[in-house]
């Protein structure tokens, strides 16, 4: 079968902590894999418009792009964590335990490119 990723095609890991703490857990787990492809422009190339990275390594959701954060939010889910649909997470506090709350806005705030209510 056939996909596009529309949006976010492949991410980076630039940063050592961020490698460390996240990247191989999701690595291990499969939900993350190198991407080892080739860049390419359609056309003259000259409608690039963020310019073609050219320092690997790069990363995919494996089964793409939305299969990575649900496979995070099953785990978060299989953890304890209260994971809710349609709701769109307007702050973030860190906790004195070091844990991080989220505050949401739902309805049509919670759509993309919305002001939050």
């Amino acid at each position: 079968a056939f996909a596009f990723d529309h949006g976010c095609q492949f991410f980076r890991a630039d940063d050592a902590r961020f490698r460390a703490d996240l990247l191989q857990e999701w690595l291990d787990q499969g939900w993350a894999a190198e991407w080892t492809g080739t860049f390419g422009a359609l056309g003259d190339g000259e409608a690039d418009f963020f310019g073609l990275p050219l320092q690997p390594p790069f990363f995919v959701g494996v089964g793409g792009m939305s299969a990575l954060p649900c496979a995070l939010l099953a785990d978060a889910a299989k953890r304890g964590a209260d994971v809710q649909a349609g709701v769109r997470v307007a702050r973030t506090a860190r906790l004195s335990s070091g844990t991080w709350l989220l505050s949401g806005t739902s309805g049509t705030a919670a759509f993309h490119d919305t002001a939050e209510e």
